[in-house]
């Protein structure tokens, strides 16, 4: 597999609804970059699911990595859509598929950003997987990878 490759969620649906909004999923170095573009509903959730699982041999081989979301466009997603993340994230962190970190990146133009960046990141945390919220994507990367260096104390997460 290339050192990294972008897969399209829209690739990967199934099931008797469509799949509200957007997502594309990609590796760039030890980060596992989530670029979407909402509203989502839960078969996009589902899709983007199925998109990831392509990747995680990439990432695990990799040794410690995380997680960036960008989000686009408009935060807003379904209760199921939530709650799907939450079990997603729990259920490959049993696997061993588990980032270090998890940045949220939500720009004031995201439309239900500061609504719904506090269910996002405990989604994560229901994983035990430390989050963050970040206007500005370079600086969501530099502290996901301080957190892959081991740079950034437990403390200071």
């Amino acid at each position: 597999m290339p050192k990294s490759k972008r897969l399209s969620a829209k690739d990967f649906t199934s099931g008797p609804f469509a799949p509200h909004g957007a997502m594309d999923v990609q590796i760039a170095g030890r980060l596992n970059i989530l670029e979407a573009k909402g509203p989502f509903n839960l078969e996009l959730i589902v899709a983007g699911d199925v998109a990831q699982e392509q990747l995680d041999a990439v990432l695990n081989a990799r040794g410690r990595w995380g997680t960036v979301l960008v989000l686009r466009g408009s935060a807003l997603a379904s209760p199921e859509a939530i709650a799907e993340i939450g079990r997603i994230v729990q259920r490959r962190g049993s696997k061993g598929i588990r980032p270090v970190a998890f940045a949220l990146v939500v720009g004031p133009e995201v439309e239900g950003g500061a609504l719904m960046q506090p269910h996002y990141l405990a989604a994560y945390a229901s994983a035990g997987i430390p989050g963050r919220a970040f206007t500005d994507l370079e600086f969501a990367k530099l502290w996901v990878t301080q957190i892959i260096d081991g740079a950034e104390s437990d403390a200071d997460r």
